[in-house]
């Protein structure tokens, strides 16, 4: 008598799963199929996003390569402004609001001034006249090392993050420097 109750949970189950027309091997193969395609979206975002990152910096190169000849130029305007000496209060003021503003606009395009350092950096300054005397370096001849930059001649410019024009300096060398150089 036992057959007989185990033999209706049995046709139960199989009901169910003709039923519903889906077995539990069904079911497994439509996960596997989700599995695989969450994977290829995921995959497939991840390109997009690698992708859209190369762009990008391809089009800020190609805006750099653009803007450069520009700022060298806005760079000059800028030399000239800086040079301008006049005994008229307002009319210093006026020129330095200009050259305030020139860099202001030319910061939203990735323009800036390099920062003075006080040790000579080839990487951001260019050596244009070199200084012997303790005078020029405003120190004592024992207290002030080679290469000390002791004056700016030209600032200098990056644009987005690329040098385009280095800063023009002068920089102190020892008499005895100098004259190894020389020799």
């Amino acid at each position: 008598m036992t057959a007989p109750t185990s033999q209706p949970n049995q046709d139960a189950a199989t009901s169910a799963q003709r039923h519903d027309g889906v077995s539990p091997d069904d079911v497994a193969r439509m996960l596997d199929g989700i599995d695989q395609l969450t994977d290829l979206f995921r995959r497939r975002l991840l390109d997009d996003k690698v992708k859209a990152q190369a762009i990008n910096a391809l089009s800020a190169a190609a805006d750099a390569q653009r803007l450069a000849p520009l700022c060298r130029e806005f760079a000059l305007l800028l030399d000239r402004l800086a040079a301008y000496r006049s005994e008229d209060k307002d009319a210093q003021d006026f020129v330095a609001s200009i050259d305030d503003e020139i860099l202001a606009i030319l910061a939203h395009y990735g323009l800036e001034p390099i920062a003075s350092q006080r040790t000579f950096d080839p990487a951001v300054q260019r050596i244009v006249g070199v200084s012997s005397t303790a005078e020029d370096a405003r120190h004592e001849a024992a207290a002030t090392p080679d290469n000390t930059v002791v004056a700016v001649q030209k600032t200098g410019y990056r644009l987005n993050g690329t040098v385009i024009r280095p800063e023009e300096v002068i920089v102190y060398r020892s008499a005895r420097t100098t004259a190894e150089a020389d020799a």
